[in-house]
Order: C-alpha cells, then sequence, then structure tokens
C-alpha cells in the first residue's frame, strides 16, 4: 500500500474501533504476524455510500468537463499504467 507498517496498523486500529473492518489473526500458520481485514455490515454500508458520493465528485468535477473520447482515452491510459506496474 505504499505505507509503514506501523501507520497501517494504526489506521486499521481506527477502523477496527469504528466497527468498519475487523481483523483475523492466524490465517497462514507459518506467518505468525498475517493478518486477514475484512470489511464488515456496518463498513460495507460505509463504503457504499461513499463510492456512490465519490462517483458523484468525480463526475462533477472531472469526467463532465471532457468529451467521450477524452474519457476511452483517460480509460486507456490508466489500465495500461495499472498493467505496466511491478
Amino acid at each position: 500500500m505504499g505505507i509503514p507498517p506501523s501507520s497501517l496498523s494504526r489506521r486499521l486500529d481506527r477502523l477496527e474501533e469504528e466497527g468498519w473492518v475487523a481483523r483475523h489473526r492466524g490465517v497462514d500458520p507459518a506467518d505468525h504476524r498475517a493478518v486477514m481485514i475484512e470489511l464488515t455490515a456496518r463498513g460495507r454500508t460505509l463504503w457504499r455510500e461513499m463510492n456512490v458520493t465519490y462517483r458523484r465528485a468525480v463526475n462533477a468535477h472531472f469526467a463532465s468537463a471532457l468529451a467521450d473520447e477524452q474519457v476511452t482515452a483517460l480509460t486507456g491510459s490508466v489500465e495500461r499504467l495499472k498493467r505496466d506496474r511491478p
């Protein structure tokens, strides 16, 4: 995720305290540090609500300013970037 593990742990602590994620330890017997994170029902509800809000904001501030062919070109560029990542 590009952030130090300690920062990620603190962020997950806060998300867990809010009831948005749950941690499951012991998912890898060979690595006791491994933790599985999942969204709780409350977290999924928040994600759905925020996704709608985010999509509206992107559309209002960016997508509505672009012609269809520009959106297509931008989408292609982003897909190439995602494919080329190590």
